[in-house]
């Protein structure tokens, strides 16, 4: 009868070592599904941002190609970059998305080189990522 009293039901002490077990890994489960919560959506706008910076840097390219950076000096080619993203914003009727925002271009010409360097900043509701071109006035 000693033997058949033990195995009914779990010691206190085996009840000690699953509290304390779950109330290790509780929190722990719980940190990291907060982690994976926090991250949820950084994809989609990273993609949004992307797309956004490759625009304005095509925009960019094509008033290279058809002549519409002006290589004289610095304050025309950087003139001449806003005036290629603001016409290309007015032609397409852009609408930036809720929560993003462009910012002017920064482009730097190094005259003797006749190379232009121009980054452009777009920023997320939780993401910022600049993007580079170097274009050159001479092909």
């Amino acid at each position: 009868m000693d033997g058949a009293g033990r195995s009914r039901g779990a010691t206190l002490l085996e009840l000690i070592a699953v509290i304390v077990l779950l109330a290790i890994a509780i929190p722990a489960l719980l940190a990291w599904v907060n982690a994976s919560l926090r991250g949820a959506g950084l994809e989609s706008e990273s993609v949004r941002m992307a797309q956004l910076g490759q625009q304005r840097m095509e925009v960019l390219l094509v008033a290279k190609r058809t002549g519409g950076l002006d290589f004289s000096n610095q304050e025309l080619f950087q003139e001449s970059c806003d005036t290629a993203l603001d016409t290309f914003d007015l032609a397409a009727a852009l609408t930036v998305p809720a929560g993003y925002t462009l910012d002017r271009p920064i482009c730097v010409l190094e005259e003797e080189e006749g190379r232009g360097e121009i980054s452009v900043t777009i920023s997320g509701p939780r993401l910022s990522r600049q993007y580079h071109l170097e274009v050159y006035g001479r092909d």
